[in-house]
């Protein structure tokens, strides 16, 4: 689908996927969209082309929720950095605007993580945080 690149806007979706496997054993997923949103009275409309999506088998055997919510977000939002360098380089080029890069998440426990600095105890956790920062 054609994409008009002045108004467009990279997203990155992080889905709640806890998946427990034999192994116990959790599944992270994302999917990396570039997108034109328009905007009418009440409704919005999304053209998009999927860029990147990812399902994998984490292969490390998660404790929590919000461990596996922050693996699988920082996952996403390392893989989208990457590719918004790379169309940061074609942008200037072409001396068109920023892309901006949107997180999109229904992880209430990362939100409150994020947004409400409640807090978690676990060291490996604390660094992934502020790595999304």
């Amino acid at each position: 689908m054609p994409i008009n690149l002045p108004t467009t806007k990279l997203f990155v979706f992080v889905n709640r996927l806890f998946i427990n496997n034999k192994d116990f054993s959790s599944q992270l997923g994302y999917k990396i969209i570039i997108a034109n949103k328009f905007t009418r009275e009440n409704n919005f409309t999304i053209h998009s082309n999927l860029i990147y999506w990812s399902l994998t088998k984490s292969k490390r055997v998660t404790q929590s929720v919000l461990a596996l919510e922050i693996y699988r977000m920082v996952g996403g939002v390392n893989i989208v950095i990457a590719i918004g360098t790379t169309l940061k380089m074609i942008i200037d080029q072409l001396k068109l605007p920023i892309i901006p890069i949107i997180v999109c998440t229904n992880l209430y426990s990362l939100y409150k993580c994020l947004v409400k600095l409640s807090t978690t105890k676990k060291k490996r956790l604390i660094i992934n945080i502020i790595a999304l920062y």
